[in-house]
This record gives C-alpha cells, structure tokens and sequence, in this order.
C-alpha cells in the first residue's frame, strides 16, 4: 500500500543554504548525528525552535526509569521481609546473608543510579 501524498502544505518545496567552514561543518554534522537526525532536519528544527530529543537523552533516561524501578522493587521486597512481626516469619527463607545481600544491591543500583544521572547532567551541559 502507498504512503498518502501529503497537503500541499506540508510539502517541502524550499530549500536554503548555509555557509559554513568546515570546522562548522563537521560540528553541526556530529550534532545532528547524536540526536539520530539528518543535518537537513536538525537545522530546521534548530531554525524553527522545534524541540530536539537526543537519542542519548531517550536512552539515558530510560536506564533512569529502570534503575528506579529496579531500586523500587527492591525496597518493597526487603520492606515485606522486615514488617512482618514473628522473626521466623519476618526472615522466612532469608538468612541475615541474604538480607545483606539485597542492601548491597541497593547500594549498587543506587550507584548506578547516580552515575546515570551525571551522565544526563553532562549531556545537558554540552
């Protein structure tokens, strides 16, 4: 099936060219790239103020939203364990170790957590 022709609104009929030295050139092509974008569609986006959403952005944020979710998980398991009032039942399965070892891996996740936002925080300096 054919892709619906477009208004002729819609359609991109002009074209404008910018002058740049090659060091520019490089630079603006690199931008374009990191947001997944061709240099055509990065520079009118740029041009029109239309929002630019980096493909870097998207990624990090969603090992933001994993990482939390991660980190949330966790911290209901361990809260189960440690509410209940009969410490047989509180420990259930779980030895001391193995309480240990889900804080540990908070701890990690936390980290890692930390350094996804300095990442996000880095992207959103340059």
């Amino acid at each position: 099936m054919a892709r619906p022709r477009k208004a002729e609104e819609d359609k991109r009929a002009y074209r404008t060219t910018v002058w740049a030295n090659r060091e520019e050139h490089l630079l603006m092509q690199t931008r374009a790239r990191a947001t997944g974008l061709s240099l055509s569609t990065y520079l009118r986006n740029l041009g029109c103020s239309y929002p630019i959403k980096s493909r870097a952005d998207q990624y990090l944020l969603s090992l933001l939203v994993s990482a939390k979710n991660e980190l949330g998980r966790q911290g209901g398991l361990l809260k189960m364990h440690l509410s209940k009032t009969d410490r047989k039942e509180n420990l259930g399965s779980k030895t001391p170790e193995d309480i240990d070892y889900i804080l540990e891996s908070m701890q990690q996740k936390q980290n890692h957590l930390i350094s996804i936002v300095e990442q996000v925080l880095m992207e959103m300096k340059k």
